[in-house]
């Protein structure tokens, strides 16, 4: 789940800082990821594992861990 949750950050952040190693613990602000780019990013998510995320949430999504869970605690509900 990491690795695809990875993979639409990547896809959805500038070209240049798509280059940047992005794992659990890289921060949202080290990739530069707006409050924009974040819906998008949370759209695609959404879509790819059918899930609804409440926004919310997406205030307290600091790294890319504290997303991953946020899609696990979706999942579950």
């Amino acid at each position: 789940m990491e690795n695809r949750i990875v993979a639409i950050i990547r896809d959805c952040v500038e070209p240049g800082t798509a280059a940047l190693a992005i794992d659990a613990d890289t921060t949202v602000k080290s990739l530069m990821i707006d409050s924009l780019k974040m819906i998008q990013i949370v759209f695609e998510i959404e879509v790819d594992f059918g899930i609804e995320i409440p926004e919310h949430a997406l205030f307290q999504v600091d790294t890319v861990s504290d997303l991953v869970d946020l899609v696990r605690l979706s999942r579950a509900a």
